[in-house]
């Protein structure tokens, strides 16, 4: 016994140090550059790629007066150019000194010539790739320079990436925008060929106090500021940026797939030309398939857009908060009446005009049309499913909207 203790001893002491081997690989806080933004941009080589990356500074966050002596900027900016993603990422990890670390990366920016010169499939490949990076980082496509927006300062935060986040999470509140889109979301959708929307972020200038805006401008000019604004369109069979939609048409697209609760719809009085502003506050839509053709047609492919229509079913429900016409009385019997007639009107033009955009123009399907002709005649599917933006193209959609206004304000009569 004796004996087998100790012949067991020391196995078991070199056992224990090979399992509890403590955080041999760990890396200290300082040691590490935090990135937290990535702005892709297109350079003067045809054959390279801009990427700035934004990390943030913790001793600089949170910490005494702007402006003063000793203040550290709450972030930093690296710029780097190279032939690919990798190449780029390899080169951060000497730029300071740290090594660029991605498991807090919450927001990428593409701008719009990356957008539609590159396959943003390749192109994000080897973020999608590394082990570091978050499934839920956000996704904006610029009009400008992406790394402008990483150059502007806000006055309501320390750090640019956390204001554009910030603005991004309000597509449920704001109109025009589509919902937040995740780079684990996209990388779903690139995978299975299908067009979508990416939230769109302009830069706006002439406004001539920076205080008044919420934003101090630091590199270009005096009152730039930048909003989300519309909405860019992925096409899928390329990966590209096919064109955009307008704060209007993304308000008619949110409507058509019942993802939002707002909406601003200015309706003009027929009689006076006076405004009335009818604001949504809820959206329901539903999406009927209808195909006219029988199995037998089928087998032999004789199917066109002609056989495949659809009827969408819009509820909308929203408040009156803005009157011009000063003598009406909400009380008065036919105000409301007037006013849902009028909004359903205008809503129906609004639908009806991004259905034309989407259809006609840009010729991409991301109002899951083609999902709910899957679900309903799969067979009919498999036929067209190869080829079916261009079909949907000449697809008739008809479409059926009704509006309810809930309340009016506090202001019920002309009193």
């Amino acid at each position: 016994m004796k004996i087998k203790r100790k012949i067991l001893l020391p196995i078991i002491l070199f056992i224990i140090p090979c399992i509890l081997t403590g955080c041999w690989d760990r890396i200290e806080l300082e040691e590490r550059l935090i990135v937290v933004g990535l702005a892709f941009d297109c350079s003067d080589s045809e054959d390279s790629i801009i990427i700035t990356q934004q990390y943030v500074n913790p001793k600089g966050i949170g910490g005494g007066e702007k402006g003063g002596a000793s203040q550290k900027s709450a972030y930093g900016n690296i710029i780097v150019q190279g032939s690919s993603i990798s190449d780029i990422l390899e080169k951060s990890k000497n730029m300071k000194g740290r090594r660029p670390n991605y498991e807090h990366l919450k927001l990428i920016i593409i701008s719009e010539d990356v957008a539609r010169t590159f396959n943003l499939y390749k192109l994000l490949n080897a973020i999608l790739r590394h082990p570091e990076t978050p499934r839920n980082t956000n996704v904006l496509i610029s009009k400008e320079k992406a790394r402008l927006f990483f150059e502007i300062t806000p006055n309501t935060e320390d750090v640019p990436v956390f204001r554009m986040l910030m603005l991004s999470s309000n597509s449920k509140i704001k109109s025009g925008i589509p919902p937040t889109l995740k780079l684990g979301d996209m990388s779903k959708l690139m995978a299975g060929g299908k067009s979508y929307t990416v939230q769109c972020l302009v830069m706006r200038d002439g406004i001539e106090s920076p205080r008044d805006t919420m934003v101090t401008d630091t590199t270009p000019g005096k009152g730039d500021i930048y909003e989300i604004n519309g909405a860019a369109i992925i096409k899928g069979d390329t990966y590209t940026l096919a064109g955009w939609l307008d704060e209007k048409e993304t308000d008619g697209l949110n409507w058509i797939t019942g993802k939002t609760e707002s909406g601003i719809v200015e309706i003009k009085d027929k009689d006076t030309g006076q405004i009335i502003i009818y604001e949504v506050h809820n959206a329901e839509s539903k999406i009927i398939t209808k195909v006219s053709m029988s199995d037998k047609m089928l087998e032999y492919d004789k199917l066109s857009s002609k056989n495949i229509s659809f009827t969408l079913k819009s509820k909308i429900e929203g408040t009156v908060v803005e009157d011009w016409l000063m003598t009406s009385n909400a009380f008065e019997e036919g105000y409301i009446e007037k006013v849902e007639l009028a909004a359903q009107k205008e809503v129906i033009n609004i639908i009806e005009e991004t259905l034309n955009k989407i259809q006609k123009e840009l010729k991409v399907d991301i109002a899951g049309f083609g999902k709910k002709l899957n679900i309903k005649y799969p067979k009919v599917w498999e036929k067209v499913k190869d080829n079916w933006e261009e079909i949907f193209s000449d697809v008739q959609v008809n479409v059926k909207v009704e509006t309810y206004v809930k309340d009016y304000g506090r202001q019920g009569s002309k009193k």
